[in-house]
């Protein structure tokens, strides 16, 4: 049989790396020039053996099957056979194995050996699965081997579009910076990423044609007509082929490319820090202190949220400038951590940082009480673990605490008082929740909070979805008492540069809001 492919699928037929990803929206042709690079291989490669796989084995059967078998095998091929589709193993011929499994059963293929792996719909399942899978890679039959990633755009940080944007050190798994051609911690130069094939409609014969570079009378009925209906995170999805976030975003002001910042710390005499920052996006003014390049970050606050397994417990360090900007400059998210490792971090991070406090959940006072027992008796440090403040418990989320959170990310002066400094996590990233699929920082919780919704109707609710918010609760008790209480009474009144950033926003009258709820509802 011939088939016709075109842009990415072509440079993916002719791709040899250990790891692909393929992704897009709907119907672009990703999945159908996987299946005829199969059927390539085994008809060039005798006695290669190849992996389907998708979450369950009936989906497998009931989206992939249908068009391997009409569509690539075609009608007769001798592979086919008698067989029905749900009842079949494997299709075989010219000595070639291709082996069909379902990811909701045990993992029984770990003791098999494939030339190349093709996992559909990728995105539904977990990282721990597909490194279980690129385990099984280790056929001899074809020249190279290939484990293939098929996924449809999901979740801002999806663990699928983190990994093809990575460089890993192949010799230590260090994550390897992308300037660098050797890692930075071993210095092997053994370096590996997974390439990444962007598909778009246009890589479907079905609705464009390359040789003429015009689309199909058939494009517009789908890709306007059906497509186009699509609303939300949908269209934006499998129309746009973007990776974003669910609806109903807490914090839908977020921009990793403002709020995310590279930069330096250094520590001045007196016990300021000095954090200089590179980011090529800061905005420098040499007449305007509030975009200076090097931040004084004069004072430090620190939040922690209690977890140990599966939820992790988190240890946050906030500094403070004279502006009321927070930056922060650490964090320890870890799962399987007791209480007395937590003091240890505590105490450490306050040799640095000389914190004036660790706020923390304000339900849970034996734990507070606990810790700070810890920190005083095993390391002779302050114990000055406090109840966050009571504007920001649960049952008023929305008053102070995520209200806060919120204006320090963008206010309706449009000024940003909220950066989170890269490479901020002390102790590496935990394994166990990247092996899940699960945050393993607080860039990483922050698009994936979402406003809850009613069961019966899908209406979002003023009020976020429980989930993945151990990180967030730090930042929250941590804004309430360095915004709402401490900054209120010490900052003063700054003197901003005429016609600075700093000028417009009336710091004063938003504090005198956050202390006057807090006395009312004391």
């Amino acid at each position: 049989m011939e088939f016709a492919l075109q842009g990415n699928a072509t440079e993916y037929f002719e791709c040899t790396d250990k790891e692909v990803l393929n992704e897009s929206g709907a119907r672009t042709g990703k999945t159908h020039s996987e299946l005829v690079k199969t059927f390539y291989n085994c008809n060039t490669y005798p006695g290669s053996r190849h992996l389907f796989a998708r979450e369950t084995r009936k989906a497998l059967t009931e989206t992939v099957l249908p068009d391997w078998e009409n569509k690539v095998l075609g009608p007769g091929h001798p592979a086919i056979g008698k067989a029905k589709r749900n009842n079949r193993d494997a299709y075989h011929w010219n000595g070639c194995d291709v082996v069909l499994h379902g990811l909701d059963a045990p993992i029984n293929i770990l003791s098999g050996e494939f030339d190349t792996i093709t996992v559909f719909q990728a995105e539904q399942i977990q990282q721990a699965t597909w490194d279980k899978l690129l385990s099984r890679l280790s056929g001899s039959a074809m020249p190279y081997r290939q484990a293939t990633a098929d996924a449809n755009p999901g979740p801002a940080h999806h663990w699928l579009i983190r990994r093809a944007k990575e460089i890993l050190c192949l010799r230590c798994s260090t994550i390897v910076e992308p300037t660098r051609t050797s890692c930075q911690a071993c210095g092997s130069t053994s370096l590996g990423r997974m390439r990444h094939f962007q598909y778009r409609h246009t890589d479907n014969p079905l609705w464009y044609d390359w040789e003429t570079q015009t689309w199909t009378t058939r494009s517009e009925e789908y890709i306007v007509g059906t497509l186009g209906r699509l609303r939300g995170v949908d269209r934006k999805r499998m129309l746009e082929h973007l990776w974003v976030s669910e609806d109903g975003q807490v914090l839908g002001d977020f921009n990793a490319d403002i709020h995310c910042i590279s930069g330096e710390l250094s520590q001045l005499p007196g016990g300021a820090w000095n954090l200089k920052i590179t980011s090529p996006g800061w905005e420098v003014d040499a007449k305007d202190p509030w975009k200076d390049a090097n931040v004084i970050l004069d004072w430090f606050g620190a939040g922690a949220d209690w977890g140990f397994f599966p939820d992790p417990g988190v240890f946050q360090v906030w500094g403070y400038d004279r502006f009321g900007r927070r930056f922060r400059v650490v964090e320890v998210y870890k799962t399987g951590q007791q209480m007395d490792w937590w003091a240890m971090v505590a105490a450490q991070l306050y040799g640095e940082f000389k914190y004036r406090y660790i706020a923390v959940d304000p339900s849970a006072p034996a734990l507070k009480d606990a810790f700070n027992r810890r920190i005083a008796l095993d390391h002779k440090a302050p114990a000055i673990a406090i109840g966050a403040d009571n504007t920001i418990r649960r049952q008023n989320p929305d008053l102070a605490g995520i209200d806060l959170m919120r204006w320090g990310l963008l206010d309706t002066n449009n000024v940003v008082r909220t950066y989170l400094l890269k490479g901020a996590l002390r102790y590496g990233v935990d394994q166990a929740l990247k092996s899940a699929s699960r945050p393993t920082c607080l860039e990483e919780e922050i698009p994936a909070w979402v406003f809850d919704k009613k069961k019966s109707t899908d209406e979002i609710i003023d009020k976020p979805a429980p989930g993945n918010d151990h990180s967030l609760d730090a930042w929250r008790y941590e804004a309430g008492e360095g915004w709402g209480i401490r900054m209120a009474a010490t900052i003063g009144k700054p003197k901003y540069p005429e016609g600075s950033a700093g000028q417009i926003h009336n710091t004063e009258e938003k504090m005198a809001k956050a202390r006057a709820w807090r006395q009312q509802h004391g």
